[in-house]
């Protein structure tokens, strides 16, 4: 059976044996193979999964790499296996081509071991190009839930010689799952490998808040470059910015560079008034990084600064709602402007992704009935589409849009959608979810 990497689906089915007539995918990137690596004089498979870097096949000619994974060989009767045609939540397989040739055994994969290999056969009796043909060229096509891959395959002949070239693309589908569009979309300038992303590529990310409408990009620092790349682009591409300034646990004045850097930034030309809002810590309370006394006094602080420096916009701090009802004193109008709060369903063990937009409904309550009344906006929700079930919540791609989609539906769209992408640079977390909040693709 062949895998898709990527996608966990089906691609082709079949045995890939020593014996004549097994069935390959007619092309195929990176799979997933379980099945008979090699066989042996007495008939037994050797069974094993191995991960292959490459695996096509043209006229009998199959060409790959694996490794073994970490576990002893099992040895089974070298009886056909059925291939299977379908995979739970996939679309149908690609159709196979089958080996009308003997060839050489593949080399048997060790546990954790790693082997490359180029089979050739005689080609067949009715090869895939006509006698008279010197290419031909086939496009296969596999559609997932979030994108469409590509590979164009071209065959050609130069006397007993068959040579396959390929050419892989994938372009990203969107898929709305709602009508309303979020105020703002949270966004980190980081590349998967932890690295900052540069200023080309955060402007194309950035496009595509234009393309959907979404006014506002929220951030949590002005690190990783971000003055350059994500503020310097605002003007041009018609979008304002909700600025964080973020506290580590090196205490409250850990922000003093970003904020020295955002009101050089600021004072430049225009640039305040691309400015929606400022959030002074990011679940500062709630990460045991600093007290509310401190953080009441670094707000306050941080005010004078800004508004000496010619900013006039709204000021406040971003907490979840237990660390606001414990620090009533903190989120008063006379002490923040706003109240952002963070309220993310997938954490209540007893919300689920058809209730989504009633949790959130309900947190904002509870919030602003602790703050006097003071203005909730929501600076975070959201829903992960892999990981642990919690409760009632379990993440997948299916949950995750009737979430997204339910909070949209019943909160509305004045608040922050978290986040744009998958954010894999992150650990994934106690509950395996921080790496899966991407929902970029579900606005419309």
């Amino acid at each position: 059976m062949l895998t898709d990497a990527a996608s966990g689906c089906l691609v082709a089915a079949g045995w890939l044996s020593g014996a004549a007539g097994a069935a390959v995918p007619a092309v195929n990137t990176q799979v997933v193979f379980t099945g008979s690596l090699a066989a042996d004089p007495a008939g037994e498979r050797i069974e094993q999964e191995a991960v292959f870097d490459s695996v096509f096949t043209t006229d009998g000619h199959i060409a790959g790499s694996g490794r073994a994974p970490q576990r002893p060989d099992h040895f089974a009767p070298a009886a056909p296996e059925p291939a299977h045609a379908e995979t739970s939540g996939c679309e149908p397989p690609a159709p196979t081509s089958t080996l009308s040739s003997t060839r050489t055994a593949v080399p048997t994969l060790a546990p954790n071991s790693t082997a490359s290999w180029t089979t050739i056969t005689r080609p067949p009796a009715e090869p895939t190009l006509d006698a008279a043909a010197s290419t031909s060229t086939k496009i296969v096509t596999i559609t997932r839930s979030k994108s469409t891959s590509t590979v164009t395959v071209t065959r050609t002949r130069s006397t007993s010689t068959i040579t396959v070239t390929r050419t892989h693309s994938s372009t990203t589908t969107s898929t709305p799952v709602s009508t309303v569009t979020p105020t703002a979309l949270a966004y980190s300038p980081y590349a998967d490998d932890g690295s900052c992303k540069d200023a080309d590529t955060v402007k194309s990310d950035l496009q595509k808040l234009v393309t959907r409408k979404i006014a506002t990009v929220r951030t949590y620092t002005t690190e990783c470059n971000m003055i350059t790349t994500v503020n310097d682009v605002l003007s041009e591409l018609g979008l304002t910015i909700n600025q964080g300034l973020w506290i580590s646990a090196d205490g409250v004045d850990s922000i003093d560079g970003q904020l020295s850097d955002f009101i050089a930034w600021g004072q430049q030309g225009s640039n305040w008034d691309l400015v929606a809002m400022v959030a002074v810590g990011n679940e500062a309370i709630t990460s045991g990084y600093v007290s509310a006394s401190d953080l009441q006094s670094k707000i306050s602080s941080v005010r004078s600064q800004l508004r000496s420096a010619g900013y006039t916009g709204p000021i406040g701090t971003v907490e979840q709602t237990g660390a606001f009802q414990s620090n009533t004193g903190l989120c008063q109008p006379s002490v923040i402007d706003f109240v952002g709060l963070n309220a993310h369903p997938y954490f209540d063990a007893s919300a689920s992704p058809l209730t989504a937009g009633a949790f959130v409904v309900a947190q904002a309550a509870l919030v602003k009935a602790a703050c006097g009344g003071n203005d909730v906006f929501i600076t975070e929700t959201g829903y992960p589409s892999k990981g642990n079930t919690n409760g009632l919540n379990t993440p997948s791609e299916a949950n995750q849009r009737t979430a997204v989609a339910n909070i949209l539906d019943v909160y509305g769209g004045n608040l922050t959608m978290f986040t744009m992408y998958d954010d894999l640079w992150k650990n994934a977390g106690s509950y395996g979810v921080e790496q899966s909040f991407g929902i970029i693709e579900l606005l419309a």
